[in-house]
């Protein structure tokens, strides 16, 4: 039986947790200004404040940037529902020996 120290997606949990913390302090060296700065049209042409317009424009933009991560969660969320389930399900199921020693154990060998 494999510890979970050698299990191969404890292992590649690990290395994306690591790779996501270092991508994270990259991110983090960039100035905000530049990080921060939207589209150049949209600044210009859209009047800042309060106005009908800006307000439909902010909306939109963000319920069209929104979606796709809405989806991508929603589909993760199943996945992971489902891997637990499975779990679950292997969990409770009966034991189940390799042929070769359920054969031995029916005919009384150790």
């Amino acid at each position: 039986m494999q510890h979970a120290r050698h299990n191969p997606a404890v292992i590649f949990s690990c290395r994306l947790t690591i790779v996501f913390l270092v991508l994270s302090i990259v991110a983090l060296q960039f100035p905000l200004e530049a990080l921060a700065q939207g589209c150049a049209m949209c600044q210009t042409v859209m009047p800042r404040g309060d106005e009908p317009m800006a307000r439909g424009m902010f909306w939109s933009v963000f319920l069209l940037m929104t979606a796709p991560f809405v989806v991508g969660i929603s589909i993760g969320g199943w996945l992971f529902y489902q891997y637990r389930n499975a779990r679950r399900a292997q969990r409770t199921a009966a034991a189940v020996l390799p042929l070769h020693l359920a054969y031995a154990q029916k005919e009384g060998q150790p």
